[in-house]
């Protein structure tokens, strides 16, 4: 499993702790959007896009 998939993984598990499906959507969208608008992105910004809210998994806003 690569480095991106386990950030993936790892968002998911995080937002459905606090019942919060729609922050995974969003974060999900917001890798889509970096692949459409720069589709050689490298790894690095894809796990950024990703995990750029995950603040709002662990105090609950």
């Amino acid at each position: 499993m690569s480095f991106l998939q386990r950030t993936e993984q790892f968002v998911i598990e995080a937002f459905t702790k606090v019942d919060k499906p729609t922050d995974i959507f969003h974060a999900q969208r917001t890798a889509y959007w970096i692949r459409q608008l720069e589709p050689n992105a490298d790894e690095a910004l894809l796990v950024a896009g990703l995990a750029h809210d995950i603040e709002r998994s662990f105090n609950g806003d």
